[in-house]
C-alpha cells in the first residue's frame, strides 16, 4: 500500500531528523570551521556526514545484535530511552 509506504518513510526521515539534530548540528560545524577555507569547509562537511552515515549504519545493522547480546527487549529500551527523555526535560 503507497500510503502505508510513505508513513514509513515519514517515520524514519522525522526519527532521523531528531536525532541528528540539524538545529544545534549546523550552529556548533560553523563555529568549528569559522577559520576553514572554502575548500575545507566543504571538505569538513563531507566527512562529517559520511561519519555520521556510517554511525547510523552501524547502530542500524549492529545494534539489534548487541541488545540481543545484552538480553535487552527493544520495548524495554524504549521504556528507558522515554524514562530518560522524562527526566531530561
Amino acid at each position: 500500500n503507497m500510503a502505508l509506504e510513505l508513513y514509513s518513510i515519514a517515520t524514519a526521515f522525522i526519527a532521523l531528523f531528531i536525532v541528528m539534530d540539524p538545529f544545534t548540528s549546523v550552529p556548533i560545524f560553523i563555529s568549528l570551521t569559522k577559520k576553514f577555507s572554502p575548500k575545507h569547509k566543504k571538505r569538513a562537511a563531507e566527512i562529517a556526514g559520511l561519519v555520521a552515515a556510517g554511525v547510523l549504519a552501524g547502530f542500524l545493522l549492529l545494534g539489534p545484535v548487541v541488545l540481543s547480546f545484552l538480553g535487552i527487549r527493544l520495548e524495554s529500551f524504549q521504556i528507558a530511552g522515554g524514562i530518560l527523555m522524562l527526566l531530561i526535560s
